[in-house]
């Protein structure tokens, strides 16, 4: 759910037993929330129980949608064992946390700009 802050919770499962239900529903809000183009969006992981490299790739398709409203993903409460595995696959620098409360007026940046100057959501 997105609620008044503009918090995307996601659910405790986010792995591939539940993709890509999951990942569907979680897109269906995105796109049916009142959040407008350019909107700073926080991913709220507190939840998340158990996840995988599915669920790792879901997060990257999260974002790919949300670039491509231009609206930014900010990860908050990431569990220390999935920022293992985006290390494991080379994408620490994609899931930088935001270290904050959720809030829609202050927000730091989730990503890092690619070499060449270009944020580009990398595929898993």
């Amino acid at each position: 759910m997105i609620d008044a802050e503009q918090v995307l919770k996601l659910p405790a499962l986010w792995d591939l037993t539940v993709m890509p239900k999951a990942l569907e529903e979680m897109l269906s809000l995105l796109d049916r929330s009142s959040v407008g183009a350019g909107a700073d969006i926080v991913v709220d992981l507190g939840a998340v129980e158990r996840f995988d490299s599915a669920g790792l790739a879901a997060l990257l398709e999260l974002q790919r949608r949300a670039s491509a409203s231009a609206s930014k993903l900010r990860w908050q409460a990431m569990p220390k064992n999935l920022h293992e595995l985006a290390r494991v696959y080379g994408l620490s620098q994609w899931f930088a946390e935001t270290g904050q409360a959720p809030s829609s007026n202050h927000l730091e940046s989730w990503a890092q700009q690619s070499p060449s100057g270009a944020s580009q959501v990398p595929a898993l």
